[in-house]
């Protein structure tokens, strides 16, 4: 079973992806952001950067997801922190009005038409945790809300599989997750996760 986590910032997917990695098994896909952000010594809304930089910014973080996933896909299990929409989305949310982006744009824009099958399952996490600022995340809650309402739109204009997380403590959703992952086995007619079902 290959499943990613997607959503806005500050809503814990990257601790459910590592808590799902760690208990069942399965090969994780890292985000990737961060590192870069942190590289250019940028907050999540790169506020005072230049439209080039932003660019540059997020074709890093949309290639790092690329490298990431293409190292980890080859396995049985996987699950990623975020997905080709989320880098779309966030591409969207900063550089829609920059000429120099189109490309960029237009290029993820086919991905995200093409790429839809990379996962079996898409789980959309709302922003229902408080937000919570850092060295690197942002804590305008609209942004959030901007982006989440993004990521979703993609999601089911282009007929992902979505599942949209309902609850709000860890141990719930890895309860949701467990339950939305045998119904897409049945589903499907077969049992990729044998770690989550004997678990």
């Amino acid at each position: 079973m290959k499943i990613a986590f997607v959503g806005a910032h500050g809503t814990g997917k990257t601790t459910l992806t590592e808590i799902i990695a760690a208990a069942y098994g399965y090969t994780l896909i890292p985000e990737g952001a961060r590192e870069v952000l942190a590289k250019y010594q940028l907050r999540g809304d790169v506020r005072g950067a230049d439209k080039d930089t932003i660019l540059q910014i997020q074709s890093e973080i949309t290639q790092n997801f690329r490298d990431n996933y293409e190292k980890a896909i080859e396995s049985r299990n996987v699950v990623a922190d975020r997905c080709i929409v989320d880098c779309y989305a966030y591409g969207l949310s900063r550089l829609s009005e920059y000429n120099l982006a189109k490309s960029y744009l237009a290029k993820l824009h086919d991905e995200v038409k093409e790429k839809k099958d990379h996962f079996d399952i898409y789980f959309l996490i709302p922003p229902l945790l408080p937000l919570r600022a850092d060295k690197i995340r942002d804590d305008n809650e609209q942004y959030q809300s901007h982006i989440h309402h993004l990521i979703k739109g993609i999601l089911y204009a282009h007929h992902y599989y979505v599942h949209e997380i309902e609850t709000v403590s860890f141990y719930d959703r890895i309860s949701e997750v467990r339950g939305a992952i045998t119904k897409k086995e049945h589903e499907s007619g077969h049992s990729q996760s044998e770690s989550l079902s004997n678990s």
